[in-house]
């Protein structure tokens, strides 16, 4: 079973994610802001990030230099969330090693899909 980790401080869509990536056979773990996401990718070692940009203590863009910096959580893929003003952070982001990008607001199963593809690229099974 694939273990995903979603980190994002809006409870809401947190709890969305999570409860249809559980019903989809994921282990689920949470953190609501980019220093408890950090600690918790270290400790969790999941197969996947979802990552929101905009977040207290530690935003996306940080929260990815750190896990890409960082031998035990580098090859993690990450999916960031992101919305239209944060074009910028986003860019950052990838160029540092996150694997793709989707828009808010979007669609559940948009989102399952990418999880799947970028799992599979990894050799993780669901």
């Amino acid at each position: 079973m694939s273990k995903i980790l979603i980190v994002d401080d809006e409870p809401e869509l947190v709890k969305a994610i999570e409860v249809r990536l559980r019903a989809s056979g994921y282990h689920v773990e949470v953190a609501y802001d980019g220093e408890e996401g950090v600690k918790k990718a270290r400790e969790f070692n999941p197969d996947l990030i979802i990552l929101d940009i905009v977040m207290p203590r530690l935003n996306g863009y940080e929260v990815c230099k750190i896990l890409k910096s960082n031998a035990d959580t580098r090859n993690i893929p990450i999916l960031i969330l992101t919305a239209s003003q944060q074009r910028e952070m986003e860019k950052k982001c990838l160029a540092l090693g996150a694997n793709i990008a989707l828009m808010k607001p979007f669609e559940t199963e948009e989102l399952l899909l990418l999880v799947n593809q970028l799992l599979e690229n990894q050799g993780g099974e669901n």
